[in-house]
Parts: C-alpha cells; structure tokens; sequence
C-alpha cells in the first residue's frame, strides 16, 4: 500500500551511477569509504534538499548549536496589527503527529525550537515546522505558512575496516495485476526491475513482494516470482552469479506456507560467500496474514568481514484517520519489536559484526498515530543509513503507487538500518525516475553504502 504522489522533478536514472544531478553543496563532510574490491562504490555526492523554505513569510530554517533550529521569516504587517506570531513542530508534514507550539511575541521574526519527537541525528528523520500570525487588527485573523522541513544533522563520521552495498527494493508481486493489459504488468516492467538491481552496484538486496505464484504465464512449473528473478539476473549479469537464499516456501506449524512469501535476499555469491540463514514467522492481522522474515549471514570474500542481513514485509494497511494505537498500528510494532529482538540476539552472538535490516516497514510519517515501526527502531540503537551526508534524491519518497508524476514529499515506506559497533553511512540513494515509462515498481529501489568490520 502506497502513497499516491506526483511527478518527480529530478532525474535519477537508475542504470546511470554517475548521472549528471542539479548543482548542490555539502551540509558536511564525512569519511572516505575504504577502498575495496568487493564492493562497488556509489558516487558521492552532495545531499540534496537538506531544507525546504521560502513561501509565505519566506521562512528560513538552520540547524544550530545545542541541537535546536532556528526558524526565521519575515513579515510586512506592522506589529501594531499583529497579537502573537505561533510557530509548531512536527513529525509529519500534515502537522498533526507529535506536534509542538511556541508562542512568540509580536515583534519576534524568529525562534529556536527543538526537534521534533525522537528527530535525532542517527533517526535521518525531518522536523516539519510551520508559523502562523494572529492578527489583533482585524481581531484573531491568522494566516500559517506552508509547512516546511528540516533534516537532523549528520554527526556520525562512518568508520570500517570494509564497506557493503547493500539495497532494498519492493518488486511488486506479479500476482496483483489487472492482467496483460495492465501497463504496469511484470511483462513491461520486469527488465526494468533487473536493470535497477543491476544498475545499483548493491551486492545484497532484500527484496519484497517477490511472491507471484507458477500460475500467471510468468514462471516454470514451480517457479516462483522469486526464483525467476534470480534466473534472469543471472542470465543478464552472469559474472556476479546472483544467489537467493531461503530459496524454497516458508513453513512451519504444520506446512503453513502463505502470507508475505515474497520477502527474500538475493547476494552475489561471485563476492560473498552465505555462512548461515533461516527465517522466522510473525502473526499478522488475519489467520493467513503471516509475516516471513527471512535473514542470511554473509561473509564478504574480499575481507573476510562477516555481517547479517534481515528482509522485512510488514503487514499492510493504516487505520482509521483519528485512530490511536489501532490494530494495524499495533501489529506493525510487535511485529517489528520481533525482529528487533532477533537483531539483538544476533548483535550478542557475534558482537563484533554488523546488523542490517532492510525492506518496506509500510509505515510512514503520514500513519496514524505515527511512524511507530521507525520510532521502536530508533529507540532501540538502530542506525538509519538515510543519516547521511551524501544522499541522492533523499528529498523525494520512496514509493510511486505508479501514479507520477511525484513531487518532492520527504517521507519513507522503506529503510536501511543497522545495529552493531559501527555507525555512519557512506551513502545513500533513492532510485528515484521520471515517468510512467521507467516505472519498474510502485517502490523505488533504496541503496546504501555502510560500514562493516572494526572502527
């Protein structure tokens, strides 16, 4: 289930690892990734869209020392015709999660404030902030600005004996199409789909939705969506030798094997060799809504370096607008505190080795209460690779509902996390395109370069 969004203003294409970007400037500096064979380094570029400002009272927003923002604007009405001027934070754009107010007097045209609920620099998370002015001539007439963001600073400087690529990416199961009419059928768009994860450099990909059934044209006898991604990555990119883990249906508690089989992990076995992997079953909202979480423990050949990858698929849907702590809400979360569990285990077992987790939370800003799956992982230790300073298109959202085109609307579906000794991110970038023509998913593909090893 995604958002539905409009066009897209900046091209990102995804075979082009070096397409040209609008001209940016860096917010900061962070630290070279080690130079390694066995990872494909994404460029490194300048973090676009950091702030948005301007509109009505040209609002201005700069992070500043002591983790606060500060807020400026301007304004022509005389200040014998204004009451107070009311600047509010949130942590959504629609400003109605944990959202915060700040009475200034009438002659203020600026105000420090604090982030909004748990917008921490390790979170990638953005404060949204708006400023309304009550008038006292005419009386109690307010007008509010168009709400604007601001994204935490960056503080942790990336540091590892090795680096991994790594992504994430949606494929849409061929099972939920109209039909061959359908344009966005897995006909037209699964070259596409191969020439992203191609394209991405990322040399593990936890995908989702990869669960078309044998009975759609698609597939051989037997062959799930999965296994003829796998395939056909392979006949496109034989060199890599693309391998799927946890490659046979999920089942237990007596051969149940429905819900989200489509979460897998494929990794190009031509770079890391698989030493360990299994999965695990979360309840969803309905007897068949099972949530398969599938993890693989991989060792990067050109190191030696060791580390564990999680795919996630949490349930869908949102409830009612106004709802607080619903069943969705409530399901999501315990099925996200499970796999934060398993994560900490994992971190015990093997304390010097990272953790990732990766895949489409459907959570977001916009879910009512709020982005609790996000909030439950931030809170316990978990490093969003979006937290860096060289992030790509990180200004547009990371799902299309193949509606386009998409306007800038920094929220996220799908996430890159991570858990272990090491913190920081190298890079990120949402495989973000312009049209309908490119469309490849109604996700966009999210990649990221992180530390691995020892600082």
């Amino acid at each position: 289930m995604t958002r539905s969004l409009r066009r897209l203003a900046v091209v990102c294409a995804p075979l082009l690892l070096a397409a040209p970007l609008l001209a940016t400037s860096a917010t900061s500096s962070t630290a070279a990734a080690p130079a390694d064979p066995g990872v494909r380094v994404a460029p490194q570029r300048a973090y676009q869209g950091m702030t948005s400002g301007g509109g009505f009272l040209n609002i201005k927003l700069t992070n500043v020392a002591g983790g606060k923002i500060k807020v400026s604007w301007k304004a022509k009405t005389p200040k014998k015709a204004i009451k107070k001027w009311v600047v509010r934070t949130s942590t959504s754009r629609d400003m109605k999660q944990h959202a915060k107010k700040y009475n200034r007097p009438k002659g203020a045209r600026s105000a420090l404030v604090l982030p909004a609920s748990m917008v921490t620099p390790a979170s990638g998370d953005y404060t949204f902030i708006d400023v309304t002015i009550i008038r006292r001539i005419p009386k109690n007439v307010t007008f509010t600005s168009p709400t604007r963001w601001i994204k935490a600073p960056v503080t942790a400087v990336p540091a590892g004996t090795g680096s991994v690529m790594l992504g994430t990416f949606n494929v849409k199961s061929w099972n939920l199409e109209s039909g061959a009419s359908d344009p966005f059928a897995w006909g037209s768009r699964s070259r596409r789909v191969y020439d992203t994860i191609i394209g991405s450099g990322a040399g593990v990909v936890a995908i989702q939705e990869a669960s078309g059934s044998d009975d759609r044209g698609y597939g051989g006898k037997n062959e799930r969506q999965y296994n003829r991604i796998t395939s056909d990555l392979n006949a496109l990119d034989p060199a890599s030798q693309w391998a799927l883990s946890n490659s046979v249906p999920f089942k237990v508690d007596g051969g149940i094997g429905s819900g989200r089989q489509g979460t897998r992990i494929i990794y190009k076995s031509s770079e890391y060799t698989l030493l360990g992997e299994g999965f695990w079953k979360y309840d969803g909202l309905v007897a068949d809504d099972y949530c398969w979480i599938p993890y693989a423990r991989l060792q990067q050949k050109s190191t030696g370096l060791a580390f564990t990858v999680i795919s996630a698929h949490l349930s869908t849907g949102n409830d009612p607008k106004g709802s607080k702590d619903g069943p969705r809400y409530q399901v999501r979360n315990k099925q996200a505190q499970g796999i934060i569990d398993r994560a900490n285990a994992a971190s015990s077992e093997h304390p010097t080795e990272q953790v990732f987790v990766l895949g489409d939370m459907n959570s977001t800003i916009f879910t009512p209460p709020d982005n609790g799956v996000h909030r439950l992982f931030v809170q316990n230790g978990f490093y969003d690779a979006f937290a860096s300073t060289n992030v790509i298109s990180g200004e547009y959202p990371t799902t299309n509902d193949f509606h386009f085109p998409v306007v800038a609307e920094p929220h996220r579906r799908d996430y890159i996390l991570s858990k272990g000794p090491l913190t920081g991110s190298y890079s990120y970038r949402n495989m973000a395109y312009t049209s309908a023509a490119e469309a490849a998913s109604d996700h966009f593909m999210q990649v990221a370069q992180l530390p691995i090893g020892t600082p």
